[in-house]
């Protein structure tokens, strides 16, 4: 979710390996706002797969692919508690985390 787009969850699967290693994978649609279709962004799907790492610290990695044919890796450590539907609710509620630039 941004401030220009939703995403929603189309399928997702967990795979628990033997020892122990955990994988997630989906298939998402990601919606621009209307008033951008055309012009900025159009309707696109794409796929994940994230490997969960719990030590040392909590951690999902992985990589995406879209029918955009873009590609790239993710790395997420942060959690914010909480469900939020729109951007600006989760802004407003967390406006040191949500949008905030990281440091490296």
């Amino acid at each position: 979710m941004t401030e220009e787009t939703e995403s929603f969850l189309l399928a997702s699967s967990f795979d628990i390996k033997d020892d122990g290693t955990t994988y997630v994978y989906g298939v998402y649609q990601s919606d621009p706002d209307i008033h951008l279709r055309g012009k900025v962004s159009e309707i696109h799907y794409g796929s994940f797969k994230y490997k969960v790492v719990v030590a040392p610290i909590m951690e999902l990695i992985g990589h995406y692919w879209t029918d955009r044919n873009t590609t790239g890796s993710i790395v997420m450590r942060d959690r914010v508690l909480g469900y939020f539907d729109s951007y600006e609710l989760a802004r407003t509620r967390h406006p040191d985390e949500i949008g905030a630039p990281r440091p490296k």
